[in-house]
């Protein structure tokens, strides 16, 4: 409902805020950007464990009903609630892994908010509210999944166009050590190799088993 304010004499909006509609709308969008960030960083993490951390942020969401805290409480939830999320979706990683992820976090978070907002500047569907770092859109259903699914191919997109090497037959040598013993490989510019070891997170070089003998002991 519109109620004219005498004092500046704008028109303030208000309208109600659903909480079933806020966890589902959120969940949704966490989802997509977790799942990105997998995509973007090589961390894979698992069905249940994205969809878990999906959740729990969108339950983080309820700040929205709580009293203005201002800019500090916006800046610290923010980033607590970022590194709930990434912790739960791909577990315990090393700081540098985790690091990265949470900058992939919010730089895919960003992209996915201006999708968002210009959605609802071109469906507006009557206001909008703001409140303790959450963001509450009443944007259509349908416009929310066309943006949510504009995002995911942009960013997609983006990646496999702007960040492949125009030369990928590019090869450098490469030395292995182990044990005391060292060969030399080519090692292949590939690009789209997203492999990585489960528990350090550290990327994953792929030989043939002649290539990397020399390094393994009789026994093995």
């Amino acid at each position: 409902k519109a109620e004219e304010n005498p004092w500046k004499g704008t028109t303030k909006l208000d309208f109600v805020i659903y909480g079933d509609v806020l966890v589902v709308t959120n969940f949704i969008i966490d989802l997509m950007i977790l799942k990105l960030c997998g995509f973007l960083t090589g961390v894979k993490g698992t069905n249940f464990t994205y969809c878990f951390s999906a959740f729990a942020g969108s339950l983080c969401s309820f700040s929205i009903f709580l009293p203005m805290q201002g800019l500090l409480w916006d800046i610290g939830y923010r980033v607590v609630t970022a590194a709930l999320m990434v912790l739960l979706a791909y577990r315990r990683q090393t700081l540098q892994v985790f690091g990265k992820l949470l900058l992939i976090f919010f730089a895919v978070s960003f992209l996915v908010a201006g999708v968002v907002i210009g959605l609802w500047f071109l469906f507006p569907s009557g206001g909008y509210a703001y409140r303790n770092g959450v963001v509450y859109f009443n944007i259509r259903p349908v416009a929310l999944i066309v943006g949510i699914a504009a995002a995911y191919l942009l960013v997609t997109g983006f990646n496999r166009i702007f960040l492949r090497r125009k030369t990928p037959e590019e090869s450098y040598p490469m030395r292995v050590r182990r044990l005391g013993k060292e060969v030399t490989l080519a090692a292949l510019t590939d690009t789209g190799n997203r492999l990585t070891e489960h528990f350090s997170g550290s990327p994953v070089v792929v030989a043939s088993f002649s290539a990397v003998a020399p390094l393994l002991t009789q026994e093995e």
